[in-house]
């Protein structure tokens, strides 16, 4: 049995080159948060970053950028506090009760009513914190016992596709760049707001015209890692689409164009509350901030989803594993996706990917990752990894290489 005898909440505001557009609004900044715990006999730390644009973007519009970060800072705050004097025999044994904690708290001291994604997305580092004590105390330092996920899977892939994100705001000749470093797979985000009047006829042509700018780069690259020989389109409406006819619209020009084969995700492309059917969509639906729990998971699949977006990284490695468990099970697509971590937290979302079979229209693994397009401080940041100077770091002709040092190691998080 172990008993936290003393916890402590701070955060840091890292500055973004530029400002991070998607969801219709852009951010400016993210927060980073390290949350520490003690026992009697040991003591460790655990991180995360504040997504309150991803993780709820109806609050971050109402109550602006700063406010939102405050609110799910004060979470995270104040479940750390009362973690003093829980006792636990495994990680996942307190997630319960720090999760209503979290949700009474947003109810009846901030008196807001965020999603599930916002309270979980403030859950993270006190997840990685608890898991990391428990690794210290017990002595185990392999990624499948500090993650829980030790009979999940018996993969280990030997590399990783890199997927940077085309976000409202990357430049052409950036992404002309990636595509010449190798990158074999773009994340794009849709569903624009050019005017910010949420007209959704705007939308749907600003989305056309972006498309069809990134396809006249990107159609002429190969690759071996596809099925299809071209490097792969992964598209992310977060929730903005409000029809699937606007939606076939979207893709239908996708075909005019040449684009649509390319296409091996659609991501999100309703809002949570919005249970249209996606099965007569002809392409690979994936769900992301809509799933919080098993039962949403298993209404997603009713629904037509093909494919899941695990964020270990966003939404507690202990709400991903049951998430993971039943997609594999029913035999639905899972990767990784990134929440622009740090690099401490990159390796934790790669751990994970790197134990994922590869997704339809792909050969390999896959894992998101865009802190370096995005941080201002993105190098002073990866100065702190413990290991930065091994290969397994940074991508290498857009793939990150998974040798035996990666995996002996967990690529460093116990460091």
């Amino acid at each position: 049995m172990i008993k936290i005898n003393n916890s402590n909440c701070t955060y840091q505001i890292q500055p973004l080159t530029h400002p991070f557009g998607f969801k219709g609004a852009y951010s400016s900044c993210i927060w980073t948060v390290e949350v520490k715990l003690e026992s009697h006999e040991t003591k460790a730390s655990g991180s995360s970053i504040q997504g309150v644009l991803w993780s709820d973007g109806s609050l971050y519009s109402s109550i602006k950028e700063q406010k939102a970060n405050e609110y799910m800072f004060n979470i995270t705050s104040y479940v750390c506090e009362k973690l003093i004097g829980m006792c636990f025999t495994h990680p996942e044994d307190l997630f319960d009760n720090i999760f209503q904690l979290a949700i009474n708290y947003a109810h009846s001291v901030l008196h807001i009513f965020p999603r599930k994604t916002f309270i979980l997305n403030a859950l993270v580092p006190i997840d990685n914190a608890i898991r990391m004590l428990y690794s210290r105390y017990k002595g185990i330092y392999d990624f499948e016992h500090f993650a829980s996920i030790e009979t999940m899977s018996d993969i280990k892939q030997d590399k990783l596709a890199l997927i940077p994100l085309i976000t409202y705001g990357t430049s052409l000749d950036q992404i002309k760049n990636l595509a010449e470093s190798g990158v074999c797979i773009f994340k794009i985000k849709i569903g624009a707001d050019p005017d910010n009047d949420n007209d959704m006829s705007k939308m749907l042509n600003q989305d056309k015209k972006r498309l069809l700018q990134i396809h006249d780069i990107l159609k002429q690259y190969k690759t071996i890692y596809t099925d299809t020989g071209y490097v792969a389109y992964y598209l992310d409406a977060n929730g903005r689409y409000d029809t699937i006819d606007r939606m076939n619209q979207l893709l239908d020009y996708a075909k005019e164009i040449g684009a649509f084969e390319r296409i091996v995700l659609l991501e999100e492309p309703f809002d949570e509350n919005n249970d249209i059917d996606v099965s007569n969509l002809d392409i690979t639906v994936a769900a992301d901030e809509s799933v919080h729990d098993e039962a949403d998971a298993i209404r997603k699949i009713k629904q037509g989803y093909k494919a899941f977006a695990l964020k270990p990284i966003a939404k507690t490695l202990t709400v991903t594993n049951k998430v993971a468990k039943i997609a594999l099970k029913k035999g639905i697509n899972v990767f990784c996706a990134d929440l622009t971590v740090t690099p401490m937290l990159v390796e934790i979302n790669k751990n994970y990917a790197a134990r994922l079979p590869a997704i339809k229209g792909m050969k390999i693994g896959i894992i998101e990752s865009n802190g370096a397009q995005n941080y201002a401080n993105w190098e002073a940041m990866m100065e702190k990894h413990p290991l930065k100077d091994d290969k397994f770091t940074k991508p290498d002709n857009g793939l990150f290489i998974l040798d035996d040092t990666f995996y002996s190691s967990s690529g460093g998080i116990f460091k």
